[in-house]
């Protein structure tokens, strides 16, 4: 069972790729992490305190399971065969300046088809994709503003901004 959500932003991936991986400023920006911590590489593990439901958000240790720079960034955790949950982002450059982003969360083993029905909640996904676009493009514009490289970008997305 799957949810497969899209988004093109106008940004280039090496800026959309910069926010993505910033786990540290999720909460800032991603409607579904009320806070993260870590810093996500192949193989690694990092903590989001998630929004699952009404009460406190519930933190979960992700397994990072693909990285590919700038291209994929694939993480979650689960109990095999029962149930694995894998979210993940994909990135294409459009070759015109923009990202193809193709966003979602698979869910896999013997329960999988079950929790897919309780987390059928696709609008939070697609709201995480406007969420992301919109601090791309405000990352973009900071870079613009101080005159930033293309290069620089991954580096400013890490920069905090009051909420």
């Amino acid at each position: 069972a799957e949810i497969i959500t899209r988004i093109v932003i106008d940004a280039p991936t090496a800026a959309v790729w910069g926010v993505v991986t910033d786990v540290d400023a999720f909460a800032q920006w991603n409607p579904m992490a009320a806070r993260g911590s870590g810093v996500p590489r192949p193989g690694e593990t990092f903590t989001l305190w998630l929004r699952l439901g009404p009460g406190r958000p519930k933190p979960v240790t992700c397994q990072v399971y693909d990285w590919e720079p700038e291209r994929l960034f694939c993480w979650g955790n689960g109990l095999a065969p029962l149930l694995t949950v894998k979210h993940y982002v994909q990135l294409k450059d459009r070759g015109d300046g923009s990202t193809a982003v193709v966003h979602g969360e698979r869910f896999d083993g013997v329960l999988g088809w079950l929790v897919r029905a309780l987390a059928a909640r696709e609008a939070r996904y697609h709201a995480f994709n406007r969420a992301l676009a919109a601090r791309v493009a405000m990352v973009m514009a900071l870079a613009s503003t101080l005159g930033a490289h293309a290069g620089c970008l991954p580096t400013l997305s890490a920069w905090r901004f009051a909420a």
